[in-house]
């Protein structure tokens, strides 16, 4: 089963480390905006992708490191 927008949202902020709070806050927007949008009870505006995928570097940035301390340890 694919999951949905909201769902892989949530999975890669996790993924990422990122509070609801931090998140919204790096986007901006409001954390119960990002908590709708989590629940699928909001439909992805093209201003949210375009934040999203600034955060999703940040985030390719940190699994980048995450895999090299992994391989040091």
């Amino acid at each position: 089963m694919v999951d949905s927008f909201g769902q892989t949202l949530r999975r890669l902020r996790e993924t990422a480390g990122f509070s609801q709070p931090e998140l919204a806050r790096r986007v901006p927007i409001s954390p119960s905006g990002l908590s709708r949008y989590e629940a699928d009870r909001r439909v992805v505006a093209a201003r949210l992708d375009d934040a999203l995928d600034q955060v999703r570097e940040v985030r390719r940035g940190m699994l980048a490191m995450c895999e090299e301390l992994d391989r040091v340890a």
